[in-house]
């Protein structure tokens, strides 16, 4: 049985995160009460009880949340078809997953799909994931685009990624996933490999680093 402390402690995470505005040009996908940030909210809860009794020694580190992606599903590098379908041994229909559009028409995202084709490789040793900025930047007046993160925007996320660490005592490695997230943890001070990022044409070199991590 996991520890009640654990729980309380993702509770208070999860509920700095909720009440956090960030700035301009993002959005924050779990703040609000409609029908579909609950359901965005409940899915990251769910996330980080599953992975909490996996025990995960890795981090990975990625940039931002897309819109095709964590955007929509509450969840760093996933997609509405990787919570339908499941990756890994986790999501699934067996899960508590639930996604905002058709099931039978889930959202694809290449990143996700790349990240997640490779991590079922390694079902015993699934990393933890998340973003070195959380929530989802993008362009003036357009919510259906992405941008890189700002170095304010990365400093506005660096505490949400001090508090995970703690969270997840078991990490012991922290990969960061492409420039972006290599530059926030130089900031923070936090030591780390950098592999390359899959977007891009990066899968090749991704998948490359990756096995090298976990082999």
């Amino acid at each position: 049985m996991l520890a009640a402390c654990f729980f309380m402690s993702v509770e208070k995470f999860l509920v700095r995160l909720r009440r956090t505005k960030p700035a301009n040009n993002s959005v924050n996908p779990w703040r609000g009460r409609s029908a579909v940030v609950r359901l965005r909210q409940a899915n990251l809860a769910y996330y980080f009880e599953e992975m909490s009794k996996r025990s995960p020694t890795v981090l990975l580190v990625g940039e931002a949340p897309g819109y095709r992606g964590c955007g929509q599903t509450g969840v760093p590098f996933t997609s509405e078809r990787i919570l339908i379908q499941g990756a890994a041994g986790l999501f699934g229909t067996a899960s508590s997953c639930k996604i905002n559009g058709n099931p039978s028409r889930p959202i694809s995202e290449a990143s996700a799909t790349i990240v997640w084709d490779v991590l079922a490789q390694y079902p015993q040793n699934l990393p933890l994931i998340w973003n070195a900025y959380p929530f989802h930047p993008h362009r003036p007046d357009n919510l259906n685009s992405n941008r890189p993160p700002t170095v304010a925007e990365l400093e506005m996320g660096a505490i949400f990624l001090q508090n995970l660490l703690n969270l997840f005592s078991s990490v012991n490695q922290v990969v960061a996933v492409g420039n972006r997230a290599d530059d926030s943890l130089n900031r923070q001070g936090i030591p780390h490999l950098k592999i390359r990022h899959p977007s891009h044409g990066g899968k090749q070199q991704f998948m490359a680093g990756l096995k090298e991590i976990f082999e």
